[in-house]
């Protein structure tokens, strides 16, 4: 009897264990299968938590005729204004050229510590294009720089995307290249959108970007000469 009870116990044991054991398998691998899903989402919250860039096409060029522009040896320097409503792609682009090409290249922060009194009073307006001429001529002249690139951005809507996650601002650059007596060169406009998220932008991607847009658009209009470019 006590032999028959023992076994019995053991039996009992063992279909407990069993029981478990068959209880504990398909959660693991139900967890296991769930791994590459979780991973998945995870990127996709990472992604959607991200801040980045967005450039459209150039839109409504215009280039000076092409004997109206300096030959190569005589363009040697460029002064950019800090773009008014984005001051940010001003000193970008200023670094994106200053490493990728020969041209000295004046940065926004220098033109407005070394600028006159003057000449910084007027950057901080919203300059119309019948006031790039002017303000180009006085850049040039005070730095002593072949061409002067001015630029404003214009702003539409902030939207939302990513269920809220991300606000979106549309913008519009508006650029233009005058030589060292106010003459137009060239003229040009960049859409972008500035998507915001949790995450800080990459500066160093958006200046990767931002070049290889700007010098696309130099060589389309046969310019890459002109500006010594590249290294």
């Amino acid at each position: 009897m006590g032999i028959g009870m023992r076994q019995l116990r053991g039996s009992l044991s063992s279909v407990k264990l069993l029981t478990l054991a068959l209880m504990v398998l398909p959660a693991t691998v139900l967890m296991q299968g769930c791994m590459p899903a979780l991973w998945l989402s995870a990127i996709g919250i990472d992604s959607a938590r991200s801040s980045e860039v967005e450039f459209q096409p150039f839109e409504h060029s215009w280039v000076a005729p092409r004997e109206q522009w300096p030959q190569p040896s005589e363009m040697r320097s460029l002064a950019i204004a800090p773009f008014w409503g984005e001051a940010t792609m001003a000193t970008l682009l200023a670094a994106a050229l200053q490493q990728e090409t020969e041209l000295r290249v004046v940065s926004p922060s220098e033109v407005t510590t070394h600028g006159s009194p003057e000449l910084v009073a007027g950057l901080s307006e919203n300059l119309t294009d019948k006031d790039g001429p002017a303000l180009a001529e006085k850049i040039a002249a005070e730095f002593e720089v072949d061409c002067v690139l001015l630029g404003r951005a214009v702003g539409g809507q902030p939207q939302w995307s990513f269920g809220g996650m991300k606000e979106r601002f549309p913008k519009r650059l508006y650029l233009h290249l005058l030589d060292a007596k106010g003459t137009m060169m060239w003229k040009d406009e960049l859409p972008f959108t500035i998507v915001k998220g949790a995450k800080e932008i990459d500066e160093t991607w958006v200046k990767e970007v931002l070049m290889a847009r700007v010098m696309a658009r130099v060589n389309e209009l046969g310019l890459v000469e002109v500006w010594r470019t590249p290294k």
